[in-house]
């Protein structure tokens, strides 16, 4: 799923002949979002596992929910919408589910429902790094701190 596509693209499988990494994600509750969730706790669980990568990985999702005024269409963006959020979602909505390489800024996961303008796309994917930016910031810090306890 979710959660392998964006760790291929990060894991140094080289590093590992003859080897499986295996990630397994349970999910106790999910009010929306688990699965970019998961990519980001995988990826922190590689690294606390010393499994060699490329990059730290973050995920987000963001929606593009339209709404009217007088005759120009326009959209309000929703980041990491809850379940119920989603539910309510309109009709022409658009969900991007998108994972960010930390240190390199590169998109490694990218799933998208609905259509979306191509300035709303851009929005979205710039609310999105924006947004994984402080989250792989404290993903290193958590495993400095970590390191840390170790010495």
């Amino acid at each position: 799923g979710a959660v392998q596509m964006a760790l291929e693209t990060v894991v140094l499988v080289n590093k590992y002949p003859k080897s499986a990494i295996e990630v397994h994600v349970k999910v106790l509750e999910d009010d929306g979002g688990a699965g970019m969730a998961a990519i980001t706790c995988a990826s922190l669980a590689l690294a606390n596992a010393n499994i060699e990568t490329k990059d730290m990985v973050a995920g987000v999702s963001v929606c593009a929910v339209p709404v009217t005024e007088g005759d120009d269409p326009k959209c309000t963006l929703l980041l990491d919408p809850s379940s119920d959020e989603l539910a309510a979602l309109p009709g022409g909505s658009s969900v991007l589910n998108v994972a960010f390489c930390h240190a390199r800024g590169e998109v490694c996961f990218l799933e998208s429902s609905g259509v979306v303008s191509m300035t709303y796309l851009e929005q979205m994917l710039a609310l999105a790094r924006d947004t994984t930016r402080p989250i792989g910031d404290g993903m290193l810090n958590c495993l400095k701190q970590d390191y840390e306890g170790k010495k």
